[in-house]
């Protein structure tokens, strides 16, 4: 799990905010301005875009950088899966943005008056995420968690593509239908959504810590199972067919391993081929 996590305004390298949940006691402003400057040497000197993730001593450091304005930097245990900590600082980073209306103002940081104080506010959000997955790594595996919502965003993200193929009024109509989905879900659901570009179930990670993985599996199996229906019953059998030999299959065959590893094989293949 997180030791620290920095949230950092990156164009000045000032800490907006820091907390830590490990032993180790280090000056946030000064760690500030040490990640903040490797990154910038990645992105300058290495023609890089910049950190996804290093090891340094016994911990591995994760960045998001959110369109060149925040970095979100955390430690974590070196032998953490660093694809199951990226979804969660994403997920960090996210609620982050949205309680200070950081992500609809893209002036923001040239209007704030420098105030670090305000972003304590975020305290007990972060609190609650950090015990949520906390809880979650106590019954089950979190890489394993992580990687159940992965591969159905996948999915998910491959058939938006052809979403705005549907008329207007279908697609309203299929929204309507994967709304009602949602509601008869349960509450660990509830930060879910469906929109323009079809589900997001990552930020199931919200109340991860109510959520066992019999859960977890079966609500995405409900989601993904209406989902593929009314594809069906909007583009036909045979098109639909096409569609996802075109869209899905692929991504499908290239993770097949993991997929059977966490053993949803037999229920994709049902779903897909009758």
């Amino acid at each position: 799990m997180f030791r620290d996590i920095w949230i950092i305004e990156k164009m000045g390298g000032r800490c907006l905010f820091h907390r830590s949940y490990g032993s180790l006691k280090l000056d946030p402003d000064l760690l500030s301005s040490f990640l903040t400057g490797l990154n910038a040497f990645s992105e300058a000197e290495l023609g890089d875009t910049g950190i996804e993730s290093i090891e340094m001593g016994n911990m591995k450091w994760v960045y998001i950088n959110w369109e060149g304005k925040v970095l979100v930097v955390a430690a974590a245990d070196k032998h953490d899966d660093t694809t199951a900590l990226n979804h969660q600082l994403n997920v960090i980073c996210t609620l982050f943005l949205g309680q200070f209306d950081i992500d609809k103002d893209e002036n923001y940081f040239r209007n704030w008056g420098g105030n670090v104080t305000a972003f304590d506010q975020f305290s007990p959000k972060l609190n609650e995420l950090i015990q949520s997955w906390e809880a979650v790594s106590q019954v089950t595996n979190i890489a394993k968690f992580m990687n159940l919502l992965e591969v159905y965003q996948q999915i998910f993200h491959a058939f938006a593509k052809v979403l705005p193929a549907i008329k207007p009024e279908g697609r309203a109509q299929l929204a309507k239908r994967m709304n009602a989905i949602k509601d008869n879900l349960p509450l660990i659901f509830q930060n879910i959504s469906y929109g323009k570009t079809g589900w997001n179930v990552l930020s199931v990670l919200i109340t991860a810590g109510q959520c066992t993985e019999d859960m977890l599996r079966e609500g995405l199996q409900n989601i993904l199972k209406s989902f593929i229906n009314e594809m069906k019953a909007i583009f036909k059998q045979e098109l639909f067919f096409e569609i996802a030999k075109k869209l899905v299959y692929p991504k499908l065959l290239a993770d097949w391993i993991r997929i059977r590893e966490l053993e949803i094989d037999s229920f994709l293949v049902e779903i897909f081929l009758s």
